[in-house]
């Protein structure tokens, strides 16, 4: 096994996940204590909408799964502790796909910083605060970034609300935030991308895509998961078959797509491969 870039994305949701400016401070934090290095993971770039998440990474996938597992956790209890709403994006279904080479990659980066643009939250994609967008190139000429602040922890503590352990490597900016060159691996994208200008062309092509219908459409009941388990067996393994009654090595394959492609959980895949049948 290796490390890979993966691109994790949550399904949005009708009510806001991030409802003000603390809200999304809080889960950029959370990102920056979860996806630690110590833990072998580099965040690659983030984008916080205010109903989704999108991330990318680099690093071992059973490690991410942890790791997103105890993002949303941590998030569910800010979320219970301010609203008290329980599980609020433990709920969430999240997909962990796979990018398939640099040019997804570069596509998955255009599309998750035009996504504020997309929504309608703001005309330029540099100018959205909860991205990862200002920390790239910045040895080149940057018109839009705040220099940062070296704040002492106890400070953070404070100001984020949290007895968390806070990475140390974690800056913040005069206006609070977090700077997310501190928390990101800019080589990723200085090495995929080489010049700013390649970063604006791909986020700019992303601005009148209509997306990978991989990254954005989800799975997460039974008739939409069965649905599609049935035409990959067909189109892909040739098989008409009984989903129950596939060889356990193509269930695995199918149920890892389901899974990390589309977000389907664990309960629903095993419902629809029928692997825990209730007995009588």
């Amino acid at each position: 096994m290796k490390k890979q870039y993966y691109h994790i994305s949550t399904k949005g949701l009708d009510n806001n996940l991030f409802k003000d400016e603390e809200d999304f401070r809080q889960i950029i934090l959370i990102l920056a204590i979860v996806f630690s290095q110590d833990e072998g993971t580099d965040i690659v770039i983030y984008s916080i909408m205010g109903n989704h998440i999108h991330i990318i990474v680099y690093g071992f996938l059973d490690v991410i799964e942890a790791q997103v597992n105890r993002m949303k956790k941590l998030y569910s209890m800010w979320y219970r502790n301010k609203y008290g709403m329980n599980k609020v994006l433990s709920r969430v279904p999240c997909k962990i796909r796979q990018c398939e080479d640099y040019e997804d990659v570069k596509t998955c980066i255009g599309y998750d910083y035009m996504n504020p643009v997309r929504a309608g939250l703001t005309n330029n994609a540099y100018y959205y605060p909860w991205s990862s967008i200002s920390a790239h190139f910045r040895n080149e000429f940057h018109p839009f970034l705040d220099l940062p602040a070296e704040q002492p922890l106890k400070n953070k503590r404070k100001l984020y609300h949290t007895r968390l352990p806070i990475p140390e490597n974690v800056r913040l900016l005069p206006n609070g935030q977090i700077d997310p060159a501190s928390i990101i691996t800019t080589e990723h994208v200085e090495r995929i991308m080489k010049t700013s200008k390649s970063l604006n062309y791909f986020v700019g092509r992303a601005r009148d895509s209509s997306g990978n219908a991989a990254e954005t459409e989800f799975l997460s009941n039974d008739t939409t998961a069965s649905a599609k388990a049935k035409a990959i067996a067909r189109h892909v393994y040739g098989m008409d078959s009984p989903l129950e009654a596939l060889p356990p090595e193509i269930k695995r394959s199918i149920a890892d797509v389901l899974k990390y492609n589309y977000g389907t959980p664990s309960s629903v895949i095993d419902r629809v491969f029928a692997l825990h049948r209730k007995t009588n």
